[in-house]
């Protein structure tokens, strides 16, 4: 099971890195490139319970590290601990209030 989740993190990171060069994403603020095109990547069908805000976040934290470009650089590190600490709060809230989680919350969870 841990092969299949790995093997699925690493197929969505490089998704997401395709998508970053193919995007024309305003490189003026990379941040929130890399925030959308995981939200993008991540949340195609919208999470609709608490134990896949769990999922999730660990899941972004990885593709942050990946797409900005590893543990060592700045930005992913910036990314992933941005991330670990808005999106648990923004999912579990927004599954309470509507019902579900999807896309435009996550990116809007992240101020992008």
């Amino acid at each position: 099971m841990k092969v299949l989740i790995i093997g699925s993190i690493i197929l969505i990171a490089l998704i997401i890195l395709i998508q970053m060069f193919n995007s024309g994403c305003d490189s003026s603020n990379p941040f929130c490139c890399m925030v959308k095109d995981a939200c993008n990547a991540l949340l195609s069908v919208p999470i609709i319970d608490t134990d896949g805000c769990d999922l999730l976040t660990g899941q972004i934290d990885t593709v942050c590290e990946i797409a900005g470009g590893g543990p060592e650089e700045p930005l992913s590190d910036i990314c992933a601990a941005t991330v670990s600490g808005a999106i648990p709060n923004a999912c579990s809230i927004a599954i309470n209030k509507v019902g579900s989680f999807g896309v435009d919350k996550c990116i809007s969870a992240l101020n992008c």
